[in-house]
């Protein structure tokens, strides 16, 4: 039990309040001990003060003996109230009958020395000769004429708050009690609260590293418990969409190589078994070197795209002319322009424009997209290329006057694999080739963006750093 989360919280927050509430009850204890024994003394001061009249009524009256005096004060006297008298000549005329005495002679002598300065004396002793527990004596002098003639001793036991205290504990160990019940309650309430989604993300983690991404947390609040299941549950969503894109991986991988190596294979045999006839070799020759470089290039594309993701392909940062650049490239492509009657745009935008980046992958960028526009535009289309500077940056962009991208395909066709055709049965480009655009303009830091209408083409626009002509 003690194991969970839950139970120890529950222990720490019920040992935080008891100590709290147990720390509380020994200051109200020694609040109301302390007043409880400040309103004694100053009852027992107003008693004294009361005799002292008396007593100076009495100097008026010489008739009555003090012996007389002393037996009406015992009046005053009871258990826990004990009186005694000392007149100016240091004479103890005690009232209750005992010769004990109430003061050790050292407290005696003190405090006659401040009453017959007409001072009131208050003392508080825990144990006397006569009386256990707590005592508090006062002292008042008896004033007649600004002449101190008696010193009234008044002592009374506080033995008699034992009533008082037993019922102060009563209530306290009540209230006490009750706070610890409502307290528990609370804290069962608040932690079954923190730990309740705590167990549900216990729960997902399990449902996941099953393999079921479809597991979700219930979530109502803003705190960091609800923001915590919240990036659980987008987790989870991450986790089935990359688990789908793996398994679209294999699959395609699987596609994409066999079908280049069934044609090779296939054909070989033809060639061998005497199937293919020899006006025919070269025929099937090309195919088996087309299928193979076909195959060879959707390797290194793989290859590529791993060492990008792995970190293991670095960038050989430098400055050079982007505008030049894309006329080499263009050269290249020339020939098959011209095979498909196809117009080329071309609007750069100065003589010169310079950049920071890594050259033969900013290359690897320009002829896929050129590669790709190329495929994709019909016979009398039109490829555009442009470049422009805006501010710290150079825009490059390619566009086409092909089928176009469907709306609902825009945002996957940077994944990779990734094919309009669902069925694969087109040979145009393995699907790798933008995923690898977006990773190694990724690895620069830099932008791309794809705008495309069905049927009136595509236009890839990417960011490079601009940097000034030495």
């Amino acid at each position: 039990m003690f194991r969970s989360i839950y139970a120890r919280m529950l222990i720490t927050y019920i040992m935080i309040a008891a100590f709290i509430l147990l720390l509380q009850s020994v200051l109200l204890v020694q609040l109301y001990k302390r007043s409880y024994i400040e309103v004694t003394a100053q009852s027992t001061v107003s008693q004294a003060e009361q005799i002292a009249k008396i007593m100076i009524s009495h100097e008026k009256d010489s008739s009555r003996p003090v012996s007389m005096l002393l037996g009406t004060l015992e009046v005053y006297e009871t258990d826990s109230i004990h009186l005694w008298l000392v007149d100016k000549n240091g004479i103890v005329l005690e009232a209750d009958k005992s010769k004990e005495k109430y003061l050790t002679e050292d407290e005696l002598k003190t405090s006659l020395e401040q009453v017959f300065n007409g001072e009131t004396v208050i003392l508080e002793s825990k144990t006397t000769t006569y009386l256990s527990g707590l005592t508090i004596t006062v002292a008042v002098p008896a004033i007649k004429n600004d002449e101190v003639k008696y010193a009234i001793y008044l002592n009374e036991q506080i033995d008699s708050a034992k009533g008082l205290d037993s019922m102060f504990y009563r209530h306290l160990s009540i209230s006490t009690i009750i706070t610890i019940l409502v307290s528990t309650l609370l804290v069962l309430i608040s932690s079954r609260h923190i730990t309740l989604p705590i167990k549900q993300l216990n729960k997902m983690c399990i449902d996941i590293s099953n393999g079921n991404f479809d597991t979700h947390i219930l979530t109502s609040g803003q705190d960091e418990i609800e923001q915590l299941a919240t990036s659980f549950n987008t987790m989870a969503q991450n986790l089935k969409r990359h688990e789908k894109l793996r398994s679209s991986f294999v699959a395609n991988v699987s596609h994409e190589l066999r079908s280049p190596i069934t044609s090779i294979h296939g054909f070989a045999k033809g060639m061998l078994d005497g199937t293919v006839e020899d006006n025919d070799r070269d025929k099937y020759t090309k195919i088996i070197v087309d299928e193979s470089m076909r195959l060879k290039k959707l390797i290194n594309e793989l290859l590529d795209l791993s060492q990008i993701e792995s970190g293991e392909f670095p960038l050989h940062l430098s400055k050079f002319d982007i505008n030049e650049q894309i006329r080499r490239i263009i050269i290249r492509y020339i020939d098959r322009m011209e095979e498909k009657n196809i117009e080329l745009n071309i609007n750069l935008s100065d003589e010169y424009c310079m950049v920071f980046a890594d050259i033969d992958r900013i290359d690897q960028i320009l002829v896929n997209l050129i590669d790709n526009a190329l495929k994709f535009t019909p016979e009398k289309g039109t490829i555009s290329i442009w470049t422009r500077t805006d501010e710290e940056k150079v825009l490059v962009g390619v566009s086409d006057t092909g089928c176009g991208i469907p709306k609902e395909d825009l945002d996957y066709i940077f994944e990779r694999f990734y094919k309009s055709d669902k069925s694969h049965t087109s040979k145009i480009g393995s699907g790798l080739g933008l995923s690898i655009v977006k990773k190694i303009l990724d690895q620069h830091g830099e932008t791309i963006l794809v705008r495309s209408s069905k049927q009136k083409g595509t236009q890839f626009i990417f960011t490079l750093t601009s940097t000034r002509v030495n």
